[in-house]
């Protein structure tokens, strides 16, 4: 059947505008694609050492390092060691797979005869996932959901697309995420092969071939991945069933499915073995990394706990500060912090790519059509069990190995994120094709009104708590109970008395909801990449980004615009005991950006001091703090005022609502000074809600990880 063109524009603007949202995040600030540049790192390392025969690092390591009593101890080896390579035998490797180099980095060496960069490489295993996953959705569309329209195919390629996590992998591209994306983009290619191998009456073997090939290649990305070898059961039971008695083609294609794999395999142990003596060895025993590999189990069924929680229920928080969904890096009390575990910034699959709760919704909503109304359900279709368990062992096994590591980031994610993606599109297709329902376009008027609805009850009831006749029919809109006066008669109902049954408009609802907040944190989680932001690598961008959202922001910092243009320009300078790191200088606080931050370290007193060009008189001190997962700041402040060296007036303001407002001001009395000492005591561990937070919970490690700060302030003088 011929596209429509209109169908074909559609995709193609919403492919268009997805590859130029990931050509601007792989290419953002430092991270351009250099096609005449050599590039130094780890896989053009190993690309060079198996283009000269080697299984080893070029490089050798530095006799300061062998001559260590614990080479391995990384108390003692940071001066000398590179970090995350292994060491065996007075050599370098490393614990990362081959399959990047030879499928892309030695290929490239070969062609432009030089490095390849890390960000191109993730660029392409992104963009080739992604079409993997593209296809297979429509794929699945053909053959079992033929009738789900246009808007829902595309609001889902939307949610893959920016929810995958792979764009927070173009965000800092090195070695780590290279590994994910190329694991991720031969498994979804293996997947892909295995399941359209069955498109036919005949199953194809040459595709069972390619997808037996291409899950070896993951397996020389990600080593994990060869758990999945569970899947060649289901295949070949699948092989079975539709042989017809063909044996001896079945015993073919059971050959072709399994052959590649574990030659891909045997080679990959091999490849362990010359190198580390031991088949199952990848390197990690021997990394000389941040914590002492040595003694670190690799799995530790005590890290359960945490990492289920960090990687399933973790919620990010929002607030009017862009990109208005961030990444937490804390946990509950109650959670226990095993040895050696470490975490960063992270959101859960769950609250993080809420797209995925369709996938839990399925069943129940399922059970209320059987029990509340068995007329709504239309005649049934069958379900892809064959194509769900393809999609749901990956994203299970990958969840489940998680939850041994000693740490969890947010980069893990781009291992399963797709795959539960898929599978809650699935549950999504499935409750649509098998609910009676009269017209497509009454539906998605529907769906888009009780959306709309729903919001506006939102933000009239938790925003602005408004109270009104207005706000009351906007809530019996929004509520799945609605009211005995308002007639489904789309949903086959012919009496107004009729209550609403959670069906297909009910679900649309949802899922159109869920797609949409996907969309929003996949972005916004792609900006503020908790290891690499896009404020950190080009800020023009980011301030330009700003500007777009600027009405939403001004609420963000409240009337800091009009503080500014309200006080006349001055020149002072100011100095700090210390500073956290160069990227939070103290000049931030003076440089007119709402991008840059001062903190210093630890949540000691710090102390600021603020010297004008001339002597003069301080009206007041307007204090913008710096906003992460709270206000970090302060919430007392003892001023110094001097004349001549000489203390002439002490100062002392107290804040006690600095937790939940950004901007502070301090009235002083005029004294006229050429020097103002500012100490700052109290620091918020409350956030925005007023919940107190213990501090060594904020960061991983100890309290003095707690950096409160500001990002602006402005004086005015007399």
């Amino acid at each position: 059947m011929q596209l429509s063109i209109k169908k074909i524009f559609f995709r193609s603007l919403l492919i268009s505008f997805v590859l130029l949202f990931y050509f601007w995040t792989a290419t953002g600030g430092y991270n351009y694609f250099d096609f005449k540049s050599d590039h130094n790192n780890r896989y053009n390392d190993l690309a060079q050492s198996f283009l000269a025969g080697k299984l080893h690092l070029l490089y050798k390591p530095r006799p300061e390092l062998l001559s260590l009593s614990n080479p391995y101890d990384p108390s003692i080896n940071g001066a000398y060691r590179v970090h995350d390579a292994s060491l065996y035998k007075e050599k370098y490797y490393l614990y990362f797979g081959p399959t990047p180099v030879l499928t892309t980095y030695i290929p490239y060496r070969l062609i432009m005869q030089h490095g390849m960069h890390d960000n191109l490489a993730i660029f392409i295993f992104s963009i080739g996932a992604l079409i993997w996953a593209i296809l297979l959705l429509f794929y699945l569309k053909k053959k079992y959901f033929n009738k789900i329209p246009e808007w829902i195919m595309l609001l889902t390629i939307a949610v893959i697309a920016f929810a995958n996590a792979t764009p927070i992998l173009m965000r800092r591209p090195q070695i780590y995420e290279v590994a994910i994306s190329s694991g991720l983009f031969f498994l979804m290619g293996a997947i892909y092969f295995f399941i359209t191998a069955f498109s036919k009456e005949e199953p194809s073997k040459s595709r069972l071939f390619f997808g037996s090939f291409f899950l070896g290649l993951a397996v020389g990305g990600r080593p994990q991945i060869a758990l999945c070898c569970i899947l060649f059961p289901i295949i070949w039971f699948k092989l079975c069933k539709v042989s017809n008695k063909k044996w001896g083609s079945t015993l073919i294609a059971i050959l072709a499915s399994l052959l590649p794999f574990m030659l891909c395999l045997i080679g990959l142990l091999l490849y362990n073995y010359f190198r580390f003596d031991s088949i199952f060895e990848f390197g990690t025993k021997y990394q000389l990394a941040g914590k002492p590999m040595t003694v670190v189990k690799l799995f530790d069924p005590a890290r359960i706990p945490i990492s289920l929680y960090l990687n399933v229920f973790q919620p990010p928080f929002l607030n009017l500060f862009f990109p208005f969904a961030h990444l937490k890096s804390s946990i509950p009390s109650y959670i226990v912090n095993p040895p050696y575990y470490d975490y960063g910034q992270i959101a859960g699959a769950i609250p993080g790519i809420p797209f995925v709760i369709l996938l839990f919704l399925l069943p129940i909503v399922l059970i209320l059509q059987k029990v509340f109304n068995k007329k709504y359900l239309s005649e049934k279709k069958s379900f892809p069990y064959y194509e769900f368990l393809l999609l749901l062992i990956p994203a299970v096994l990958n969840i489940s190995i998680l939850l041994f590591m000693p740490g969890t980031v947010m980069r893990y994610t781009a291992d399963y994120a797709t795959f539960l993606i898929l599978l809650a599109a699935i549950a999504w297709f499935y409750i649509y094709s098998n609910s009676a329902y009269a017209s497509t376009s009454k539906l998605f008027f529907n769906t888009i009104a009780v959306l709309f609805s729903s919001i506006c009850n939102v933000i009239y009831r938790i925003a602005f708590c408004i109270e009104s006749k207005e706000h009351k029919k906007t809530e019996r809109l929004s509520k799945p109970n609605l009211s005995k006066s308002l007639t489904f008669n789309d949903l086959g109902t012919a009496s107004e008395k009729t209550h609403f049954v959670p069906g297909k408009l009910f679900f649309n609802t949802i899922a159109v909801f869920f797609s949409i907040y996907s969309i929003f944190f996949g972005i916004a989680f792609s900006i503020e990449s908790p290891e690499a932001t896009l404020r950190g690598q080009n800020t023009p961008v980011y301030n330009e980004v700003i500007a777009w959202f600027k009405p939403i922001l001004f609420l963000d910092h409240g009337n800091w615009d009009l503080i500014r243009e309200r006080i006349s320009p001055s020149s002072f300078t100011v100095t700090c005991t210390n500073i956290f790191s160069p990227q939070y200088d103290i000049n931030n606080i003076i440089d007119g950006r709402l991008d840059t931050d001062w903190a210093p370290i630890g949540s000691k007193p710090v102390f600021v001091t603020v010297t004008p060009a001339n002597p003069s008189t301080i009206k007041s001190l307007w204090l913008l703090s710096r906003s992460t997962h709270l206000f970090e700041t302060w919430e007392k402040l003892v001023a110094i005022l001097y004349i001549g060296n000489k203390p002439i007036s002490v100062q002392t303001f107290e804040f006690p609502n600095a937790y939940k407002h950004r901007i502070q001001n301090a009235k002083f009395q005029p004294v006229l000074a050429d020097k103002i000492e500012l100490i700052f005591h109290n620091p918020v561990t409350r956030n925005q809600k007023g919940k107190e937070l213990d501090p060594t919970k904020l960061y991983p490690g100890s309290p003095a990880d707690f950096c409160p700060g500001y990002t602006e302030i402005a004086i005015e003088w007399q």
